[in-house]
Order: C-alpha cells, then structure tokens, then sequence
C-alpha cells in the first residue's frame, strides 16, 4: 500500500521552493501606477507571506531554520520561522516523505526546508511562510476515498490536527 500512494504523489515532486523575499522591479522612489507589485505599491514591512506547497523531497536533511508554529486555514498552513543570517536570500520547502502513519487519525511528519546559501550574518530572522496543503489532502482522499478528514501534523516539533 505504501508504494501504490508514493506513485500517487509523484506529481508533486515538481513543486517550486518559496522564495523568503523578492527582488523589485523598479524604482521604489516614484508611484508608477504599475499592475507589478514592487515597494511602490506594496510595504515590505507588512506580514504578507510568501506562497509555496507541501511537496515530495527527495532528501531531507536536517533544517537551519527553526519553526516557532503554525496554524491550518483550511488548506493553507502559516508557517512561523526563525533563523540566523539575513545577508543572503533563502528559499524554502515544506518536505514530506509521502508516508501516512496508520492511526486514528493518520499521521504525518514534514520538515521545513531552506535551500539558501550559507548565511554568514548572524541577526535573528523571522519569516511568515504559507504553503498550500492541497496535495496533501489529495493524496489522504487518493488513499483513504473522498470527503473530509483529519490529520495530525508533526511540523519539525510543533504537532497540531488538520481537518478538511
């Protein structure tokens, strides 16, 4: 059983990183009324956060970013980070093994991954980090039928039930 659902979920295997901060497209000094949001139109100081999706990884390894918590809306996670650095732009993945935990409910175990280069600043980092959980779901209703359901997640520490 466990082989038939990682071919199910192969697909997700080509899901991009999120990217912790983006570059501008222009000059944030003057309002050019573009349909681009660059720091003209948008505050980099707000809580806005980056959108990425759970995904296979081929290889986790251990993370240098350290989640401080997270909260299910349904199927989004807010992902709250801490790290050391700020000099260098890091991307991340939410990784997951394909692996469901038989238990009442099912269980799962997914690792923040940053793919960054090494940092060499050492102020402290938070990042706001939001990931779609929607693959995660359909491979639980691939595996188990359709409807609704609930899973414990075990979020690099921070355990928590995601029900849909």
């Amino acid at each position: 059983m466990r082989h038939c659902l990682l071919l199910l979920l192969l697909p997700l295997m080509a899901c991009p990183p999120v990217r912790s901060s983006g570059s501008d497209d222009d000059d944030a000094s003057a309002d050019d009324d573009d349909t681009t949001p660059d720091d003209d139109d948008v505050s980099t100081d707000d809580d806005t956060p980056d959108v990425g999706q759970v995904q296979l990884c081929a290889s986790i390894v251990e993370p240098r970013a350290e989640v401080t918590g997270w909260r299910a809306d349904g199927d989004w996670m807010l992902v709250e980070a801490w790290r050391s650095g700020g000099c260098e732009e890091w991307t991340y993945s939410l990784c997951w093994d394909g692996a469901f935990a038989e238990s009442w409910p099912v269980q799962v175990w997914l690792t923040l991954q940053d793919e960054g280069p090494p940092d060499p600043c050492e102020a402290e980092v938070e990042e706001l980090l939001e990931f779609n959980l929607q693959p995660l779901r359909q491979a639980y209703q691939d595996a188990y039928g359709d409807g609704g359901g609930t899973i414990i997640v075990h979020l690099d520490g921070v355990t928590q039930e995601w029900s849909f």
